[in-house]
């Protein structure tokens, strides 16, 4: 199921200052070459998040999604984050092959 809608207006609540990116997503980032500014940039304008998995989170004051923000077909950033307080950036992928069969894996699970 395809929470986009729902996380792109809970992405409003949040500023530069409450979008964290942990230590794990920064050293992902650097080795992909996604800039953390740009990570930033897709979570303050989620004009590119086409598809948002909800995923089971540790704890229930918290909210996990696998997010896909889409540039073009062969090209888009997948990030995971929580949402508490904070917007937690947990990790960072770079998909360049078709991310549609990417989404269409995750849909079946």
């Amino acid at each position: 199921m395809n929470f986009s809608g729902e996380v792109k207006q809970k992405l409003k609540r949040y500023g530069e200052k409450t979008i964290l990116i942990t230590r794990h997503a920064r050293e992902q980032a650097t080795i992909r070459s996604i800039s953390f500014e740009e990570i930033k940039e897709n979570l303050l304008k989620p004009h590119h998040l086409l598809f948002a998995g909800k995923q089971v989170s540790k704890n229930s004051n918290e909210e996990k999604y696998d997010c896909c923000f889409a540039y073009d077909d062969t090209y888009a950033h997948r990030y995971v984050i929580v949402l508490t307080h904070y917007c937690f950036v947990c990790t960072v992928m770079r998909i360049t092959a078709n991310w549609r069969e990417v989404v269409k894996k995750y849909e079946r699970m």
